[in-house]
């Protein structure tokens, strides 16, 4: 039910969020439609003193596939495979003005399956990028790194780190400064 706004309270956008001024005297007072500051000023919590944030966002992804950990004197270094996961964080300040996202969960999604698609269902050891280097975690998640920051070139984000588990107790994460 809409409720007329008073001296100290007053409802958001689409009557959702009341805001008691005596509680919150730093929200901006009500006016205009909704009473709420847009959100290009930063919305309900803009404060008298702007604060600068930034957003991450993370996806998941997965591929299969079979290696050899050259050197390793172990079980390891005989052929065998693994569901590898990986994980990409992006991050960024600025909404985009008419959605309010970072980046489509679906284009930052779409770029990383691209690059995982020349790994899955491979023998990692014999792809070009791991001929002289072990295709270890941490080898796997550089490459994926540097594949998907040149993939995101145009993005109004950057690319903070990529990790890569062969099962889920423990992952590798490459980032660079």
């Amino acid at each position: 039910a809409n409720s007329t706004p008073s001296s100290k309270a007053c409802w958001g956008a689409n009557n959702s969020v009341k805001i008691d001024h005596s509680v919150a005297p730093h929200i901006n007072p009500c006016r205009g439609s909704g009473g709420l500051s847009p959100p290009a000023a930063g919305g309900i919590f803009t404060t008298m003193q702007q604060r600068k944030g930034k957003w991450r966002l993370t996806v998941s992804e997965g591929f299969c596939a079979s290696h050899c950990l050259r050197g390793y004197e172990g079980p390891c270094e005989n052929l065998h495979g693994h569901n590898f996961g990986v994980e990409a964080v992006v991050e960024g300040e600025r909404l985009d003005p008419k959605v309010e996202y970072l980046v489509d969960f679906k284009v930052l999604r779409g770029r990383l399956r691209e690059i995982l698609a020349g790994l899955d269902h491979r023998h990692l050891n014999d792809l070009p990028a791991f001929s002289l280097e072990n295709p270890s975690s941490e080898n796997l998640a550089r490459y994926v790194y540097r594949q998907l920051e040149a993939a995101l070139a145009g993005q109004p984000v950057r690319l903070v780190c990529v990790s890569v588990s062969e099962k889920d107790s423990s992952k590798a994460t490459y980032m660079e400064e």
